[in-house]
């Protein structure tokens, strides 16, 4: 839990805290990074980051809350355009999950190897998204399988492109390959029903 004097710091020291914690958490796993490292890059002695944070676990599930709260505010964003279609939904949010892996790959990579560890906060909440988009389209898909199922499917599906593209440039070409990847695990899902 952080101490109340963290809430009480200004919004740019927060985010400097942020960016070192980011830096060492995406790059090394949690009982890999190193505290001195993170106080080493901000530039403070050792003991000023516990003026802020309990220990070592709290500043690791600060930096990957805010991470999560970044990339669902991004595609909750996105997913409220109108869709027509469960298809152009998934579409959509593989395009917007590429470009926050693109814009944000610090925080990506830190949400990658979490989810891919059974990280139960960030499952909950790569699931709890999944569901409203796919809640949306339930007329679309209410035979295609129990929504448990479906969510599990989507989500492996969306994260095995992201995965795909997320190290290449987007262009018309690959949103086109994006797209005919989308339009063809739609009708496999809709080919259940």
């Amino acid at each position: 839990m952080r101490k109340s004097t963290f809430h009480k710091l200004n919004p740019d020291k927060k985010k400097r805290i942020l960016r070192a914690c980011l830096k060492e958490f995406s790059k090394n796993s949690f009982g890999e990074a190193s505290v001195s490292s993170i106080v080493k890059e901000l530039g403070i002695a050792k003991g000023s980051i516990y003026q802020y944070f309990e220990d070592k676990e709290d500043l690791y599930t600060y930096v990957i809350e805010r991470s999560a709260d970044r990339k669902y505010e991004i595609l909750n964003f996105a997913a409220q355009r109108a869709i027509a279609s469960w298809q152009q939904w998934f579409f959509q949010t593989c395009l917007v999950e590429i470009k926050f892996t693109k814009e944000f790959p610090e925080m990506a990579q830190l949400i990658r190897r979490e989810l891919f560890h059974g990280n139960s906060f960030l499952q909950k909440k790569e699931s709890d998204f999944t569901r409203t988009g796919l809640t949306n389209f339930q007329a679309e898909l209410s035979n295609a399988m129990d929504m448990v199922n479906l969510v599990f499917l989507v989500s492996s599906m969306k994260n095995a492109i992201v995965s795909r593209y997320a190290g290449v440039r987007l262009t018309d070409k690959t949103s086109m390959e994006i797209n005919t990847l989308s339009e063809q695990i739609a009708r496999i899902v809709t080919s259940w029903s």
